[in-house]
């Protein structure tokens, strides 16, 4: 799969695998879209929600290829104390490096929520259908 992202130090490498790796428990689980993060989950699932737009727009240059393309993306983000997006990675299910690199480099723009003094992990799938 396709895989874009500014790299961070092995300290919060391992706390994204293991933001991924709950991520994939919840999908196996409850068989749905699925967040995981080391902070608060709510305020951070409505920040993410308010950039969907974002993502939709990076698949659009596929879509109007194939209009009835749904995209599966996983993302994973660190984000500083303060909120701003300090690490994105992408991979999308179709491969393309394109999508992949808009998703990351869009989410390098984001701010969330303050962690409370702490780096929040949060790792997503997102199907954009």
């Amino acid at each position: 799969p396709g895989t874009a992202g500014h790299e961070g130090n092995k300290a919060s490498a391992a706390a994204l695998e293991r933001a991924a790796a709950a991520v994939d428990e919840l999908r196996r689980r409850d068989g749905g879209p699925a967040l995981a993060t080391d902070c608060r989950l709510e305020p951070l699932q409505r920040a993410l929600a308010g950039h969907l737009p974002e993502l939709v727009g990076c698949v659009e240059p596929l879509r109007r290829k194939s209009p009835k393309l749904r995209a599966l993306l996983s993302l994973r983000i660190e984000a500083d104390p303060q909120g701003k997006v300090s690490e994105a990675r992408a991979e999308d299910e179709l491969g393309s490096e394109s999508v992949a690199a808009c998703v990351a480099q869009a989410a390098m723009a984001w701010t969330f929520p303050p962690g409370g003094g702490e780096r929040c992990h949060l790792s997503a799938t997102v199907l954009l259908e």
